[in-house]
């Protein structure tokens, strides 16, 4: 986190491991190269919390000294600086468009396709997707550790903290990952502090303990003590590697990916202090003090101070001034300009938008189309489907460990999580079943409705029991309004009426 220079942010990210020498006696963990990563990690974490002012050394500390300095006796007048939590919004917001909706995850055949549908419920495994987008958006790596069930000995995984994840490079250029390691700290019963590590290779692990002389708070000041066990290697019962990274977007230059926190961390901390500020106005100015002559003045006989007596009859001489209420002009429109200002460049850095976030013009309230309100929602669709590509690969080669299915029959298909259009799934699905049929209606039914194949099977089997429906008919619609003579019709009043041969009853 800010502040920062240049050279450490890129130092931050270029540090890699690239072999097992840090997991020795007497080695410091996290190793060196790790900290700031980590620290970046539990910052983060003390965001998405709201703990903001707890983070040593930020510029959320920073806030409060800042708003002392600018207004003075600042602790007097507010006990604590407005907090506007907008990371974890940010992060909740991104987790609902990207899984919020679940997404969906098919095969070729009914038949696996069951198997597919067995895991994920039985894995939880929405559940834990919906983690995952959260610790993509709020620490741009997650970590997904697949193992077999103690109790129910099937095959499941576990959404792992970032912070326990230590991966080893190949120091060839290519960044390829050789060792996933997961290292943690514990304490036993009798208050002495251990170092798990699990070295995770293609189909096992090699498991460590050592003692750690340190805390369990990962503080980076603790180093290895004499190794107790390991290593002692352990099937996982997959064939791949069984910890998987996923990160939102990565570039060439390491491994790690990049968090949503980091680019509006300054822009938030300049819109808390200037709303604290505000508020602090308001406050001083929300009781105005009164001036006046001094003639209206009375000695109290307990302090002995002059002070002003409300509530009675006061006579002015002619040259005295009545008593009014001091008040001062804060010219804080310039300070709401700013907010504003501010929370424009948080829409876009964020790429939230107003339109996601509850804010601007018809964000609440309008009823408008599906097309128009995915339009208002460019940006923030754009960043829900980067990190929604990003977890496709995941998703395929997980449920292809947990069934068995070869990964290229299986398929995920990600919702937009925006609400859904009722007229225009009808039209769309229409279009797509009548006509030129461009699918068939089993699948146009899955997609556009959300549906299994089996509950598309039944609704077919419900619509081919019914009876058609006959077209309504009115004796009033099968005249042609516009034709001559017609008695229901209107006449053409373009040209005169003909005389009509049949005599009138009065005539005859």
């Amino acid at each position: 986190m800010y502040p920062y220079s240049i050279g450490s942010l890129n130092e931050k990210y270029d540090c890699m491991l690239h072999d097992l020498d840090w997991l020795k006696d007497g080695q410091a963990f996290p190793p060196a190269s790790q900290r700031e990563r980590i620290k970046r990690y539990k910052e983060n974490e003390m965001l998405f919390e709201g703990n903001h002012f707890g983070i040593q050394e930020t510029l959320y500390q920073q806030a409060a000294t800042r708003i002392t300095r600018v207004i003075g006796n600042f602790e007097s007048m507010i006990s604590f600086p407005v907090l506007l939590n907008y990371q974890r919004l940010m992060s909740l917001k991104t987790a609902d468009l990207v899984c919020g909706e679940h997404p969906s995850i098919s095969t070729t055949t009914d038949e696996n396709q069951k198997l597919i549908n067995t895991a994920r419920r039985k894995s939880n495994f929405d559940e834990k997707l919906y983690s995952t987008a959260i610790d993509l958006s709020r620490m741009g790596d997650s970590i997904w550790r697949w193992f077999i069930d103690a109790k129910t000995k099937k095959k499941n995984f576990t959404v792992w903290s970032p912070m326990e994840w230590f991966p080893i490079v190949s120091n060839d250029g290519t960044n390829t990952i050789t060792h996933q390691v997961l290292a943690w700290v514990e304490t036993s019963k009798d208050g002495i502090f251990y170092l798990k590590a699990q070295v995770h290779i293609d189909g096992s692990y090699s498991e460590y303990v050592f003692e750690y002389n340190g805390s369990n708070n990962g503080s980076g000041d603790g180093t290895l003590g004499k190794q107790i066990s390991g290593p002692t290697v352990v099937p996982t019962g997959y064939e791949d590697n069984a910890v998987q990274n996923i990160k939102a977007f990565g570039t060439s230059s390491h491994i790690f990916g990049y968090d949503d926190y980091d680019q509006i961390d300054s822009i938030l901390v300049e819109l808390m202090v200037r709303v604290a500020q505000i508020s602090n106005i308001l406050d001083q100015h929300a009781d105005p003090s009164l001036y006046g002559p001094s003639t209206l003045l009375e000695m109290d006989e307990k302090t002995g101070k002059l002070c002003f007596k409300k509530g009675k009859y006061y006579a002015l001489n002619p040259n005295d001034l009545p008593p009014e209420y001091l008040t001062w002009d804060g010219k804080i429109d310039s300070a709401f300009k700013e907010c504003e200002m501010l929370v424009n460049h948080l829409y876009i850095l964020s790429e939230m938008g107003a339109a996601l976030l509850g804010s601007g013009e018809g964000s609440t309230g309008q009823a408008i189309s599906g097309t128009a309100m995915r339009f208002k929602m460019v940006n923030p669709l754009a960043k829900v489907r980067r990190v929604s590509n990003s977890m496709t690969s995941a998703v395929i080669t997980l449920f292809e460990q947990l069934t068995g299915i070869d990964a290229d029959t299986i398929s995920v298909e990600w919702k937009d999580g925006l609400p859904d259009d009722p007229k225009e799934t009808l039209e769309n699905a229409n279009l797509a079943t009548k006509g030129r049929q461009l699918m068939p209606s089993r699948e146009a039914i899955v997609k556009f409705f959300d549906k299994t194949l089996e509950e598309a099977d039944k609704w077919l089997e419900l619509v081919a029991e019914e009876p058609p429906i006959k077209p309504m008919t009115n004796a009033v619609t099968t005249v042609n309004p516009r034709k001559r003579g017609s008695e229901l019709g209107f006449s053409d009043v373009s040209k005169p009426k003909e005389q009509s041969a049949t005599p009138a009853k009065d005539d005859q």
